[in-house]
């Protein structure tokens, strides 16, 4: 079920819109200071702070373009524009003193956006003003964008003013949306009420879910079973969310629950939810209201990093990653995400050596040694990863993990051996894998794949893609390794066929647009086949594969190829 929060328009500066963003920054300026210039002594002073205000903003220099809204803000407190800028600052800052102020501002100049009472209400409650909390909550449940979690915040004041949680089935059946978010909501409110029983019999579909919101709820709920001495629950709860040799540690953890945290886990699985929505502005609005919810919550941290990423602020989403400690069942995952962004920005050393340093502090951690194994292979060290891939084999072993899990450490393991250049020792890990794990997709394709391309009996290897393509249909790379297969034997209509599938699923792939547009020319669609290379050659910042595409476009594939020998 798709459930779609409908949001407010994009507010932070990203670096990919610097440029244009500083061509408007005039024109909007000159609307916000028509209050500023009136309640001004020095105009040109405040023109000047309003243009370095912007300028920092648009330069990711959020502290100073800070300081100069509330300097600001200060000689004209009722300008919108004023109050929009401060928010978005302080929101990128954490200052929840300063988005307060703009809050306030934005009220009473009529902006009635969900994220100004969302923050009243936070402010309320952390005062522990029920009052004002319900007063914030009825101005919420008017408005169309995150209306629908009224219930669920009414229901914490009712909690923390020592009453029952007062949760109405009727107003839950009315939306769809209140339904999906309250589902691990209900279970927190039981565990913060100490109604245990209750929330232990509708805990099976969070132990079963792969879902964030899952796992955290599972984990967070562990420790409070451990204090009424139910150690089987609570060890299941952490089934496969946290390290066999770390699960003592988390049962030792606080026992209790507070409405705090309860609050911060709705507005964590809100952020999370709309970045993969791609609302990434409102995801960082959320995250950090998760944050001064509850500042000890490790799950909000992340989601908070997550936003800060998508958002373009890097070097903050670090310093956020590194306020959890190797003592959280989240480290290993924040470790995890720190080594693969820096992977991504062409810090593939830096990315190692926290690999490496993950993996002395757990030694006996599967996810360490499968993440030291990544950032070997992602620094060229074919030779160490596939060490290292075979040491994690054997812990799966002595762990005695599920052969699917087992499996897919093989599947790591060839791919180093592969790389390294040994495809005969690859090819009998991919077989082990495939005996262990029958219905892998990946396996299956890649050891296909492989075979396709090194000329080993087309029969098998086309049997092995047509088996992983209906198992994973939604795969884009099986689609494209499918109809490569066809492609390359010149069944060219059943390629053109799977190829148009990978490319739909694919976000522009390179590799796959150029399979199409090559199984196009050979089936006589010339024009698709240039349209297609030249999508791919769009994408691609290979300057040899941009070439290469720029040839077939030009000249079709038989000249390009006699030109690239």
């Amino acid at each position: 079920m798709a459930l779609i929060i409908r949001i407010c328009k994009a507010v932070f500066v990203r670096k990919n819109r610097r440029a244009a963003m500083f061509t408007i920054a005039f024109p909007v300026m000159s609307v916000g200071m028509a209050g500023i210039a009136s309640a001004s002594v020095d105009k040109d002073r405040d023109m000047q702070r309003y243009v370095s205000a912007r300028l920092a903003q648009i330069e990711q220099r959020n502290d100073d373009a800070l300081k100069q809204y509330l300097r600001l803000f200060k000689s004209s407190p009722d300008s919108p524009e004023l109050a929009d800028r401060l928010f978005e600052n302080a929101i990128v800052q954490g200052d929840m003193k300063s988005a307060l102020r703009a809050v306030r501002a934005k009220e009473l100049s009529g902006d009635n956006q969900a994220a100004v009472y969302l923050l009243r209400f936070i402010s309320a409650f952390k005062n522990e003003n029920w009052a004002q909390s319900d007063k914030a909550i009825s101005a919420l449940a008017e408005k169309r964008n995150f209306g629908f979690i009224a219930p669920i915040l009414r229901s914490w004041v009712n909690i923390a003013g020592g009453k029952p949680d007062g949760w109405s089935r009727e107003e839950e059946r009315k939306s769809q949306l209140l339904q999906y978010y309250a589902s691990d909501q209900k279970l927190y409110f039981r565990l913060a009420t100490g109604n245990l029983e209750t929330a232990k019999r509708q805990f099976l579909p969070f132990m079963r879910s792969d879902t964030d919101f899952a796992r955290d709820l599972n984990i967070r709920a562990a420790p409070i079973y451990a204090r009424i001495g139910e150690d089987d629950f609570a060890r299941l709860l952490l089934r496969n969310r946290v390290d066999a040799d770390f699960v003592g540690h988390v049962l030792s953890r606080k026992k209790t629950l507070s409405p705090n945290e309860g609050i911060a886990a709705l507005f964590t699985r809100l952020a999370n939810g709309l970045i993969d929505q791609k609302a990434v502005d409102q995801a960082l609005i959320m995250a950090r209201y998760a944050n001064w919810m509850d500042g000890d919550s490790d799950p909000a941290k992340l989601a908070l990093a997550r936003s800060l990423f998508e958002n373009d602020f890097d070097d903050k989403a670090y310093l956020i990653l590194a306020n959890i400690k190797p003592n959280s069942p989240y480290w290993m995952r924040t470790v995890n995400d720190r080594a693969k962004k820096l992977a991504a920005n062409n810090k593939a050393n830096e990315a190692l050596k926290l690999a490496q340093y993950a993996h002395q502090q757990r030694p006996s951690s599967a996810n360490a040694l499968l993440l030291l194994g990544q950032m070997q292979e992602e620094t060229g060290k074919y030779e160490d990863a596939a060490q290292s891939y075979a040491a994690l084999v054997m812990l799966a072993n002595e762990k005695k993990m599920t052969p699917g899990r087992k499996a897919l450490y093989l599947l790591f393991w060839a791919t180093a051996l592969d790389k390294k250049g040994d495809w005969a020792g690859a090819k009998l890990k991919l077989n082990e894998g495939k005996t262990l794990a029958p219905n892998n997709a990946f396996i299956l394709n890649y050891l296909g794949f492989s075979m396709l391309e090194r000329g080993e009996d087309y029969g098998v290897a086309l049997k092995y893609l047509k088996n992983a393509f209906q198992l994973r249909p939604e795969s884009a790379a099986i689609a494209d390794s499918l109809g490569w297969a066809y492609l390359k034997n010149e069944h060219y209509l059943k390629a053109i066929r799977y190829l148009e599938i990978a490319v739909l699923k694919s976000k522009n792939d390179v590799t796959i647009n150029e399979h199409l547009g090559d199984a196009y020319w050979y089936a006589g669609r010339r024009v698709d086949a240039r349209y297609a290379w030249k999508k791919a050659a769009y994408s691609a910042e290979d300057e040899q594969i941009k070439q290469r595409l720029n040839r077939k476009i030009g000249f079709g594939i038989a000249v390009a190829a006699s030109a690239q020998k």
